[in-house]
């Protein structure tokens, strides 16, 4: 079994990301700006042809605007000094049903049988005036998922 990343950014919409910014800003005034990206995780068995990648490649991308990625735009940009980086997705020990229905989905083309699990988790990068310290930055994370089925 192989894992293979995609990252599709924008991930939320405009609306969505401005009420959790909100949100955030309650735990800090010295936040500035929110950036969002999604990283899908893609198990599949054996290895994928170039026709098969470019397949699972279209069904990952789900509109027009976005873009997929092998590689993470806001891991690249991410500064330590004024970001905050904080990834929130599925507990890894159940399978959520957005991974059912994409599995199935490939199971009813080319890629019938070779994927075996997609989920989905979301990138947050949190921009600040200045470092913030370790106990809001929690404050954040807890802001950002639900603990009873993401981590």
């Amino acid at each position: 079994m192989s894992v293979h990343q995609f990252y599709q950014r924008p991930s939320l919409g405009e609306g969505k990301t401005r009420e959790i910014f909100a949100k955030l800003k309650t735990v800090s005034s010295e936040l500035v700006s929110l950036e969002t990206e999604y990283c899908y995780y893609v198990e599949y068995e054996g290895t994928l042809n170039n026709n098969e990648k470019a397949l699972l490649r279209w069904l990952l991308t789900p509109t027009f605007n976005t873009e997929l990625r092998e590689e993470s735009v806001l891991r690249k940009i991410c500064n330590r000094e004024k970001n905050v980086l904080v990834e929130v997705g599925p507990r890894l020990n159940f399978s959520t049903a957005f991974s059912t229905n994409a599995v199935s989905i490939c199971n009813a083309t080319d890629l019938k049988g070779k994927v075996k699990r997609i989920e989905r988790s979301t990138l947050y990068l949190i921009n600040s005036k200045s470092r913030l310290s370790n106990e809001i930055e929690s404050q954040i994370a807890s802001q950002l998922f639900d603990r009873m089925t993401e981590q």
